[in-house]
């Protein structure tokens, strides 16, 4: 068992399950209002919402699935 922030849920022979009881995890990013921040910061951010808003999905997916079965 490791945490879905490890595994890659879409390599052969991965199983991913929900475990009951079980929170996700949360992961944050901060930054201060007043530093400069470069290019690569809006980049960054980007690229993480873009992955946080697909896992969400992929999780969305699972958790509905789960109730079919």
């Amino acid at each position: 068992m490791i945490s879905w922030l490890s595994v890659d849920p879409h390599r052969p022979g991965i199983r991913v399950r929900r475990l009951a009881y079980v929170s996700p995890r949360v992961v944050g990013i901060a930054w201060h209002r007043d530093r400069y921040r470069i290019p690569a910061h809006r980049a960054f951010i980007d690229l993480a919402r873009t992955y946080a808003l697909r896992e969400a999905r992929l999780l969305s997916g699972m958790s509905a699935a789960r109730g079919q079965e």
